[in-house]
């Protein structure tokens, strides 16, 4: 038996005995006990009476304390925690602090972690629901995103997240992406050729960088500034206000107005630990999501013009490309999609973007 195998069954072992335990109560009621991750829940059916369910959900993300993501958890927490009168907890983690985002997945998977934010391209190592999205100049800006994530075909993508053990709750704004780098001014395709460049770990994202010459590096989030310092790469490519307050521009003296990708954070829960809270508290913690969700949106337009007023007054910034130079550069990487999943993929979602 694998390591993971046998990391696995003893988890199971535990839920088994945890639960002879809790049945044989002698009230003969359900307890309230410490879940294998800390928080705390009943192991409630959904339907159940909620004045006597208690939890503490943990929700972890990547961003700084001050990014648009981070500001929306804790708007999030706060409505949580209001609207159950303290019943229900939401302590959240920035900056990676419980783990890189392969990790929060496989953690809520097992049920070791109750909720996190996580980046649509990573979700593309276990699922390939989100890798249209991911396709590189697929969104002319943040509004033709939003009309895919709020879509029909959106709300399938976070429904299907049930296959891999996740709750798909919705998506939150993570901006478009651009190309920051130390090494030169960046106006063409060819001006990437050779270039170190942090990407996520994302097959369509290593592909669009590769088509376009330059040496896609993934790597995880955590690492990228002191990567930078070090010049183990030369550049990354972010949303405007992950470069300034993770402070990455001081690192970096040139920035490009790609706007190549558009990534949605999605927020999600464990499905295992969803499943346990009552259907009342369910209808709280999804409506205090699509409030947070609509907050942030609205910040992260505030936070990207102070960003980009603090770019131009500091780095070499390139405003203007030829945005069909750049589509022209990456049209193999539509066809190999294509050839992968068949047009109607592809189609549909334009479909969605051009109404």
């Amino acid at each position: 038996m694998s390591f993971k195998r046998r990391v696995i069954a003893a988890i199971v072992c535990l839920v088994l005995i945890l639960g002879v335990t809790a049945c044989g109560a002698s009230n003969g009621s359900s307890q309230s006990t410490a879940s294998p991750s800390g928080s705390k829940a009943n192991d409630t059916p959904a339907s159940a009476n909620v004045s006597d369910f208690k939890m503490t959900i943990r929700l972890g993300n990547l961003s700084a304390v001050t990014e648009p993501p981070n500001l929306a958890a804790q708007y999030f927490a706060d409505k949580v925690k209001e609207r159950t009168n303290g019943r229900i907890e939401v302590n959240v983690f920035p900056s990676a602090t419980i783990g890189s985002e392969i990790e929060m997945i496989e953690s809520m998977q097992t049920g070791m972690l109750e909720m996190a934010f996580i980046n649509s391209a990573t979700l593309t190592n276990f699922t390939d629901t989100y890798d249209v999205g991911l396709l590189p100049f697929l969104f002319a800006d943040r509004n033709e995103a939003y009309k895919l994530y709020d879509s029909e075909v959106g709300d399938e993508m976070l429904a299907s997240l049930s296959g891999i053990g996740l709750k798909g709750l919705t998506h939150f704004e993570n901006g478009m992406r651009y190309l920051i780098n130390s090494k030169k001014a960046v106006v063409s395709p060819a001006d990437l050729k050779g270039l170190k460049i942090r990407t996520m770990q994302s097959e369509w994202h290593l592909k669009s960088f590769e088509t376009m010459g330059a040496n896609p590096t993934p790597m995880a989030w955590g690492d990228v500034y002191t990567s930078l310092q070090q010049k183990v790469i030369d550049g990354c490519e972010i949303p405007l206000t992950a470069m300034v307050d993770n402070k990455v521009f001081e690192v970096c003296g040139y920035m490009t107005m790609t706007g190549h990708f558009y990534c949605p954070y999605v927020a999600m829960m464990s499905q295992s630990i969803w499943n346990t809270i009552p259907e009342a508290d369910q209808a709280i913690i999804q409506e205090a999501i699509i409030e947070a969700r609509d907050y942030q949106r609205e910040i992260s337009i505030e936070k990207d013009e102070a960003a980009m007023a603090t770019l131009r007054a500091s780095i070499d910034v390139t405003e203007e490309i030829n945005i069909e130079e750049w589509r022209a550069a990456v049209k193999p990487v539509y066809e190999e999609f294509n050839k992968k999943f068949g047009p109607e993929k592809l189609a549909r979602v334009q479909e969605v973007v051009a109404r």
